[in-house]
């Protein structure tokens, strides 16, 4: 979270260690902003929302952000109907990580390596003087969701360290600060946000938010599919509705089950065609994120 200075501050209702129950609202914390004039109110309270990571769970952020932005709500010229007019603006598909965010991502990996080997006293790379003789390439691969791998390789080594996408070659360079790192790429230096929690990356560039899989070079493709048949609560709800039946052969997209979440009704489909092969709840149950609610086995076609 930013800092509350300059008019900005930030309520939160919970503290770590604490339970968050499914039966009240599911807000964890607010933000609010004074300032003398309403756009510069709407300045610091979205430069508040573009500073906050949270991980973990799923947030509004990005909801509000393009709340706040929007040219009516500057100029308040907003009724009871306009969130519900306006719905498909406030709530763009998500952006695909560009050139930024693939470099972004091995700059998060190699920096966070860095890091470990910096604390790990016996580790070659704390030897004075140690460096890889001549030119060495390390290759990588990134996906989103179910989407085609993207590869991008590092050159390192004797002279300055690139990167080469396609058949672009980059000058690369990364300064670790406190929080995230800056990331140079041909002189253009770029902010950065990021997390790494195992093959998973979450990313804050000046594009956006992305959460990327970095795809295991030893893993194999069973390592790829780990997780990716089963069907999860995406926040706390209840289960309002099963629309398959165990056994069933599914169209990918097709309905499974339908959550009632924060008043709201979520439909949960299939990630690909295949077999429901099993449902782990019924209508009624008042289910945690991330619980498990069904499995489907793929097709194999």
């Amino acid at each position: 979270m930013p800092a509350e200075t300059g008019g900005l501050r930030i309520d939160a209702g919970y503290r770590e260690g604490d339970s968050v129950s499914p039966y009240y609202d599911a807000m964890l914390a607010k933000m609010i902003a004074w300032a003398p004039t309403r756009d510069v109110a709407i300045e610091r309270l979205n430069r508040g929302l573009e500073d906050t990571d949270v991980r973990g769970i799923v947030t509004n952020i990005p909801f509000l952000s393009a709340l706040m932005t929007h040219p009516k709500v500057r100029t308040n010229a907003v009724d009871t109907g306009f969130i519900e007019r306006e719905l498909a603006a406030l709530t763009p598909a998500a952006s695909a990580p560009g050139e930024l965010e693939l470099c972004a991502a091995v700059a998060a990996i190699v920096n966070d390596e860095r890091r470990t080997t910096q604390a790990d006293a016996a580790s070659p790379w704390q030897t004075f003087g140690w460096m890889p003789v001549g030119r060495r390439q390390r290759s990588f691969a990134f996906r989103v969701g179910h989407g085609p791998e993207q590869k991008i390789a590092l050159n390192y080594g004797s002279g300055p360290s690139t990167l080469v996408i396609g058949e672009r070659e980059l000058a690369f360079a990364i300064t670790p600060k406190e929080s995230g790192f800056d990331l140079t790429l041909d002189g253009v230096k770029s902010s950065v946000a990021a997390v790494i929690d195992g093959h998973e990356l979450y990313l804050r560039t000046r594009n956006g938010r992305f959460d990327l899989h970095w795809v295991d070079p030893f893993g194999g493709e069973s390592e790829e599919h780990v997780g990716e048949d089963k069907i999860a609560a995406p926040l706390p709800g209840t289960v309002v509705a099963v629309l398959a039946e165990e056994g069933a052969k599914l169209e990918k997209g097709a309905p499974i089950l339908t959550l009632e979440v924060m008043k709201m009704e979520q439909t949960l489909r299939a990630p690909f065609a295949g077999v429901l092969k099993a449902i782990k709840c019924k209508v009624g149950d008042i289910v945690q994120e991330g619980v498990e609610l069904a499995v489907v086995e793929p097709s194999g076609e």
